[in-house]
């Protein structure tokens, strides 16, 4: 299940992602204009570990960087706030890892959708909001989570 936004023509259709089809809200437009600060981060750790792809890097520096706060829920941070404040929910771990990918040349979107949480064994099983990435690499769409 996934929370749509149709704006125009900036709903991007992609054609299969875990045998599903969904239509997303292209946020990329909405995007706040990449800082110089977070340009330059993005030069240093995309390569930081060579022996893994730059998504990767970038995903993990995302990631380390950013402490979760339940009290940010809700909140619209712009790209700096978030890359200075160093604290936020899914949503701004996957804004800040979008505009880093896009920095870099890989096509990347945000996903609001419900992720499963839980124990399948213990029966103690819930869906709960959340936003991860979807990501054009190597001519297919990933989905990419740095929460």
């Amino acid at each position: 299940i996934v929370n749509t936004v149709p704006n125009n023509n900036n709903v991007i259709i992609l054609p299969s992602i875990n045998n599903q089809r969904y239509n997303f809200f292209n946020k990329e437009k909405n995007l706040d204009n990449i800082d110089n600060d977070i340009k330059t981060k993005v030069d240093t750790i995309k390569n930081q570990d060579p022996s893994k792809p730059e998504y990767y890097n970038i995903g993990k520096f995302v990631h380390d960087h950013i402490t979760y706060d339940r009290a940010m829920f809700g909140k619209n941070l712009a790209l700096k706030e978030i890359f200075e404040g160093k604290k936020g929910v899914c949503e701004h771990y996957t804004k800040l890892y979008n505009a880093m990918l896009n920095a870099i040349g890989i096509k990347a979107i945000n996903i609001s959708g419900w992720a499963f949480q839980g124990n399948e064994t213990s029966g103690n099983n819930k869906t709960v909001g959340h936003a991860w990435t979807a990501a054009l690499i190597d001519g297919k769409w990933k989905e990419l989570d740095s929460t």
